[in-house]
């Protein structure tokens, strides 16, 4: 499994929401990165969580760049 990123324009009241939503979901974590306009949230398989330091979402697709097949 791999780390989803929603969308950057998410409304910060809607990014709590997802957050406060998944806080017990087992198997996930959830995470805000980035700053201003570019900040986004993260969807991270629980795996993740022992990666230790900070978690690099660079390279994490957003679903606002995923084109449907």
């Amino acid at each position: 499994q791999q780390p989803q990123a929603l969308p950057r324009s998410m409304h910060p009241h809607q990014r709590r929401v997802v957050h406060q939503a998944l806080q017990d979901f087992p198997g996930v974590f959830t995470q805000s990165e980035g700053e201003g306009r570019d900040r986004r949230l993260v969807i991270y398989p629980i795996e993740y969580q022992d990666h230790g330091g900070e978690l690099d979402s660079q390279s994490i697709p957003s679903s606002d760049e995923v084109v449907a097949e």
